[in-house]
């Protein structure tokens, strides 16, 4: 560990992500806000942050593929494509968009 370099307790760790994940708060608002740096923020979101659940439970892509039975090839192109474009894609936040969902940006858009 570096002489200079802060140390975060758990609980303030999870209450930064809690802030991004279900306040909206930016990695660039927090990291302005609190002095933190953005990268220690968004590996504090990729440890710490909540699975997606889908109501039936959290799902991954790759249990999708492994544990669903498709009897065809186009059942399985557009089962998957359904849930990369209507789940996956709407829900993981993307680092080019400073780490919000496009759900949050297109929100944004549509408001100003």
């Amino acid at each position: 560990m570096a002489k200079n370099q802060k140390s975060y307790t758990p609980e303030f760790r999870q209450q930064i992500v809690d802030l991004h994940c279900q306040a909206g708060k930016s990695i660039t608002e927090l990291s302005n806000e609190y002095g933190i740096p953005k990268g220690t923020i968004s590996t504090w979101i990729k440890n710490l942050a909540p699975a997606i659940n889908t109501g039936e439970g959290t799902i991954s892509l790759k249990e999708e593929v492994y544990t669903t039975t498709y009897h065809t090839f186009e059942e399985a192109k557009t089962a998957l494509f359904e849930y990369i474009e209507s789940f996956y894609n709407r829900k993981r936040r993307h680092s080019a968009l400073d780490y919000k969902t496009p759900q949050q940006v297109e929100d944004e858009a549509l408001a100003a």
